[in-house]
C-alpha cells in the first residue's frame, strides 16, 4: 500500500518537472523567406528627334580697342613729388591742356624773384629815358646844350642787365615749363596713372593717355577676320553696351597691319562711340555660314569613324542601330543632314 501511495505521489511531480522542461527549451527562429530575384532597370537611352529647320556656324571673336592715334604722356624727370593729376579717364582734353604737375617750390620762387627784378630794371630804363628826354627837352628851349652821356651810359648798363637777367627767365621759364605735363593733342583721356600722396615721377613712366577719338576702331585679329569684309556691319558688345560698328579698309583708314597675325579686321564706330580705356575689349557676333530649312540633328548625336565615315544611332523597335548618314554644314550646336535620316526618327544623343 504505502509502495502504491509513493507512485501516485511522484507520477504528478514527475508530470510537473517534464512540462517545466519543455518551455525551458530554447525556442528556434522563424524560418526566413527565400530572396525575391530582381533584375536591375536598364538605364533609358537618350534620344532626340531629327528636326527641320536652320543651322548656323558662327563666332564671337575679341576685338581689342586701337585708336587711329594715341599720345602717352610722361615727366622726363625722376624722384621729383608729383603734385596733382587732374584728368580722368573718358575725360576730353584740348593740346596744351595741363594733365599733371610737379611739385618745384624752388624754382618758381627763383622765378619770380628774376621777373621781379626785370620788372624793376625796366622800371629803371624807362625811368633813365625819360630823365634825358627832360633834360634834351630843356636844353632845346634854353638853348643850353646838355651833356647825355651819362644817361646813354646807364642806359647800355641796364639793357646789358637786361639781355642777361632775361637768358637767366628764359633758362628758369624752360626749367618750370618742364613742371606741366600738358595734352599734346586734342582727344579723350584712355588711361590715367592713380595719384596717390607722396607719389614721385619715375622718368617715362606714362601718368596719361590721350586717344584720338575722332576715328576709333576695334581690330580683331583672328580666323573670323576672314569673314568681315569692308563696308559690313556688325554689332559689337563692350562694357557700355551693344554698339553697330563697320568693317573698313586699314589701309584707307591709316591704321598700321599687325605682322603677326594672318587674319586681321578693323571695325569703326558709326555712332559716337562711349569713353573707352586703354586695352578695352569687345565681341562681335559674326555669322560664318548659314543653312535654312534642312534636316538637322544635335551635335552631340554624330559618330565618327576616320576621316570619311559619320553615322548615328537610330532607335527601332525599342533597339540601337547603326544608320550611316550625310553631313551637310556643320554649325555651332547642330549639324545638316543631306541623307540617312527622316524628320521625326530619333537618334541617339551622348
Amino acid at each position: 500500500m504505502n509502495l502504491f501511495k509513493n507512485v501516485k505521489i511522484c507520477v504528478p511531480l514527475l508530470l510537473i518537472l517534464f512540462l517545466t522542461g519543455c518551455f525551458a527549451l530554447p525556442a528556434e527562429a522563424p524560418a526566413l523567406p527565400p530572396p525575391a530575384m530582381r533584375l536591375p532597370a536598364l538605364p533609358a537611352i537618350p534620344t532626340e528627334p531629327v528636326a527641320r529647320g536652320s543651322v548656323q556656324m558662327t563666332a564671337n571673336p575679341q576685338a581689342v580697342y586701337v585708336p587711329v592715334r594715341e599720345e602717352r604722356l610722361y615727366f622726363e624727370q625722376t624722384g621729383i613729388l608729383i603734385q596733382g593729376i587732374y584728368v580722368a579717364v573718358g575725360d576730353e582734353v584740348r593740346a596744351g591742356d595741363v594733365i599733371a604737375t610737379l611739385y618745384m617750390p624752388e624754382v618758381t620762387a627763383e622765378l619770380d624773384g628774376l621777373l621781379r627784378a626785370q620788372a624793376d630794371m625796366q622800371l629803371r630804363l624807362r625811368q633813365v629815358e625819360e630823365r634825358r628826354a627832360l633834360a634834351l627837352s630843356l636844353a632845346e628851349t634854353s638853348g643850353i646844350p646838355v651833356d647825355d652821356t651819362q644817361f646813354l651810359e646807364s642806359r647800355t648798363n641796364i639793357l646789358t642787365d637786361l639781355e642777361i637777367l632775361q637768358m637767366d627767365i628764359e633758362y628758369l621759364q624752360a626749367l618750370n615749363d618742364t613742371r606741366y605735363l600738358r595734352a599734346t593733342m586734342d582727344g579723350v583721356v584712355s588711361n590715367v596713372a592713380a595719384f596717390v600722396v607722396d607719389m614721385r615721377s619715375q622718368a617715362r613712366n606714362i601718368i596719361a593717355t590721350i586717344a584720338d577719338h575722332s576715328y576709333t576702331a576695334f581690330a580683331i585679329r583672328a580666323r573670323a577676320a576672314e569673314f568681315m569684309q569692308p563696308g559690313q556691319y556688325f554689332d559689337m558688345t563692350i562694357s557700355s553696351g551693344v554698339f553697330l560698328m563697320q568693317v573698313v579698309c586699314p589701309d584707307e583708314a591709316g591704321f598700321i597691319r599687325s605682322t603677326t597675325h594672318g587674319h586681321e579686321a578693323f571695325l569703326i564706330f558709326v555712332d559716337t562711340p562711349p569713353p573707352l580705356r586703354e586695352g578695352e575689349r569687345g565681341q562681335v557676333h559674326v555669322l560664318f555660314n548659314e543653312a535654312h530649312n534642312v534636316l538637322y540633328i544635335s551635335a552631340t548625336s554624330l559618330r565618327r569613324v576616320g576621316q570619311h565615315r559619320t553615322f548615328v544611332y537610330v532607335m527601332e523597335n525599342g533597339l540601337r542601330t547603326i544608320r550611316d548618314v550625310e553631313i551637310g554644314l556643320e554649325g555651332d550646336h547642330h549639324i545638316e543632314i543631306i541623307s540617312g535620316l527622316a524628320e521625326g526618327e530619333l537618334v541617339v544623343t551622348r
